[in-house]
């Protein structure tokens, strides 16, 4: 990306300086493993991390597990929800 890394996109998500909300889902995808980068992107509350080179079905369940992550969390907050407004009536 020209003028802004990957990291630096992430942290104006997660502190909404951008249009996308700071809940958006993210895998960072990086040539640089080195533990300061992986730690700094899990410190920026990113969904996941794969190292370049890549291997294709790796991204599919990365995504795949992100995907499932959004689903679980969606019924949670239902469920609860639910369940809050039947002990209150």
């Amino acid at each position: 990306m020209p003028h802004i890394n990957g990291l630096e996109f992430a942290k104006s998500v997660r502190t909404a300086k951008t249009l996308a909300k700071p809940s958006t889902r993210m895998i960072v995808m990086s040539a640089l493993i080195q533990a300061k980068v992986v730690g700094t992107a899990m410190t920026l509350n990113v969904n996941g991390f794969i190292t370049k080179p890549f291997i294709p079905d790796l991204i599919d369940k990365k995504v795949q597990h992100v995907l499932n992550e959004v689903v679980k969390t969606h019924a949670a907050i239902a469920y609860e929800t639910i369940y809050t407004e039947i002990q209150n009536s």
